[in-house]
């Protein structure tokens, strides 16, 4: 039978990619506090079974604590894009069966300031024409950014992004 339980999800996405042979599978993270359920990203196939190389992924370090691993977003070209809350929002890219081939893609070095808290990603485009969107959920942060990934699939070293909607009296506010 199908089963979709994870004890603390954090995040969720499904490949919607219709020239996928992932097309349907589904991403869950779990971020529990200590000694509850096991941390890392759950895969399921569209019916609920789990994937074919196993349902948990442990490959990356994941603190837990309800933030880690956090939002996961798919680009077109089958990314998983993770964030690490823990870490203030770095975003990891992951291949499909969330193996250890890994790759930092936004980190502390790309954030508006340096004590920026980004929640998401969302994510357009895939591979090179690939862009993330995160929210600055601090309380005087910039709003929302998004950043253009490289050729060499993460966001340029020193790009801080554009802020695309900042926050003002006739824009976001952080009071809604």
């Amino acid at each position: 039978s199908a089963s979709f339980f994870v004890g603390d999800p954090t995040g969720i996405a499904v490949n919607k990619n219709t020239n996928s042979p992932y097309l349907g599978r589904v991403f869950v993270g779990n971020a529990p506090p200590p000694q509850t359920t096991p941390i890392g990203v759950y895969k399921f196939n569209a019916d609920g079974s789990p994937a074919d190389e196993g349902s948990l992924s442990q490959t990356y370090h994941w603190s837990g604590y309800l933030f880690s691993p956090w939002k996961i977003a798919i680009a077109q070209d089958d990314t998983v894009y993770i964030n690490d809350w823990s870490q203030g929002g770095r975003v990891m890219a992951f291949d499909e069966t969330i193996s250890t081939n890994y790759l930092t893609v936004l980190d502390m070095a790309n954030y508006p300031y340096p004590t920026a808290l980004l929640s998401g990603p969302f994510v357009t485009g895939g591979g090179t024409d690939a862009q993330i969107w995160m929210a600055d959920a601090n309380t005087n942060g910039t709003g929302v950014v998004r950043w253009n990934v490289t050729a060499d699939g993460a966001v340029a070293a020193g790009d801080t992004g554009t802020v695309v909607v900042g926050i003002s009296p006739s824009g976001l506010d952080l009071s809604a």
